[in-house]
């Protein structure tokens, strides 16, 4: 009995901390139906339990090139089309995550503008500002790795857009914590305690 009663706060305390595990997502628009069109606008996209959305919501104006497109480089990736608009990245869940990193490339390549420039600015439950990065990269074919810091962890969303120039967003790398139901850890656990309860008894009837 004594052991039931120990297994049975055990698992009580699995289920009031929440056991959580990490997933990690990569968001690589390589997942988007052309349909026959070198280029999709969109006002958001969803990918991997993640959603994108303009800020002003008033059309579409994220670009999403694809094989055809002059804007097309290697794969699929965003672009916000529209100045001083912006995009923000949340959970469906509502879940707290990490952003690691993006691949950013610049949309003119080698015509007039010689750099592109933005920041993503990272975000709690709250809504309120934990951190800005900004960053200023060539405007050429080159991909630009752009890595995050602390202010990026545990966050609720991120934005970033445009400041006087066009850019492309790719392979967003994202890890988020998953938080098992509490009634699957409760059965779970329930299932161990009734198990180690016929063991017990079986041990009893045996000693008798």
């Amino acid at each position: 009995m004594k052991k039931l009663v120990k297994m049975s706060l055990i698992v009580s305390g699995l289920v009031l901390s929440g056991i959580s595990a990490v997933r990690a997502e990569l968001i690589d628009f390589d997942g988007v139906n052309f349909d026959g069109k070198t280029f999709l606008e969109m006002g958001s996209y969803s990918e991997d339990g993640f959603n994108i959305n303009a800020t002003l919501d008033i059309g579409d104006f994220f670009l999403v090139p694809g094989p055809g497109s002059e804007f097309f480089l290697l794969s699929p990736d965003l672009i916000i089309q529209q100045n001083e608009e912006s995009a923000i990245l949340s959970s469906q869940t509502g879940a707290l995550f990490t952003l690691n990193s993006a691949v950013l490339r610049g949309v003119y390549k080698e015509e007039e503008i010689e750099n592109f420039s933005g920041n993503f600015s990272a975000f709690d439950a709250d809504n309120n500002l934990k951190g800005i990065q900004g960053f200023t990269f060539p405007d050429t074919a080159d991909l630009h790795n752009l890595s995050f810091g602390d202010d990026f962890k545990n966050i609720a969303s991120v934005k970033w857009g445009t400041i006087d120039s066009f850019y492309a967003v790719d392979n967003i790398d994202l890890t988020q914590s998953v938080v098992p139901e509490p009634v699957s850890l409760l059965l779970y656990g329930l299932g161990g305690v009734t198990l180690a309860f016929f063991r017990g008894g079986r041990r009893q009837d045996g000693s008798g």
